[in-house]
């Protein structure tokens, strides 16, 4: 009788184990697609922004959150799955500096270059002049402002802009949050 009990009880822990293991599996490949979706993210970001920096004109391109808003969309939240089968979304941190974009998702990272050296700050804001200025402010901002990290959700402006500097006509890329939430 007890053999009897024991057999069934290992039967029952077997298939625990085994529903366990299944749906770990799943759980695994839900948050792989969520690590892909998260560098993803990153890239389209640094396209956009390597894209505009390249152009020869002045223009203006947002990251957006919303279809119903003219710019790249982003997704506001990364899925990520937990036992049994829980489903949280979470915001990420996007992090932009003078080279790159570097996201953070759950203890993750995510870093794209620019093609090009970018100004983290805007232009309007901190220079009076919007068309002539030095390359010493230029460099004096980069290094008072060297990034800004917002979290998603926030609307980035890319502007390319063309200025004199030091005298040569130029042209300029300079990103920064929308609504001035940087920290």
């Amino acid at each position: 009788m007890i053999d009897w009990i024991l057999s069934k009880v290992w039967i029952a822990i077997v298939v625990v184990i085994l529903i366990l293991s299944v749906m770990g599996f799943y759980v695994f490949v839900y948050n792989s697609l969520s690590t892909n979706s998260f560098v993803q993210i990153t890239t389209e970001i640094g396209v956009t922004v390597s894209k505009v920096s390249t152009m020869s004109s002045n223009y203006t391109e947002n990251i957006v959150y919303s279809s119903s808003q003219q710019g790249l969309v982003l997704p506001l939240t990364i899925v990520k799955y937990s036992l049994p089968f829980n489903a949280q979304r979470y915001p990420y941190t996007i992090n932009i500096t003078n080279e790159s974009v570097i996201l953070e998702w759950d203890n993750n990272y995510a870093l794209y270059y620019f093609v090009l050296h970018i100004h983290p700050w805007n232009l309007t804001e901190y220079l009076s002049n919007t068309f002539y200025v030095s390359n010493y402010t230029l460099y004096k901002l980069d290094m008072e402002h060297p990034y800004f990290k917002v979290i998603s959700g926030t609307i980035i402006v890319i502007k390319q802009v063309e200025l004199s500097v030091s005298g040569n006509l130029e042209y300029e890329t300079f990103v920064y949050p929308a609504n001035n939430s940087a920290s």
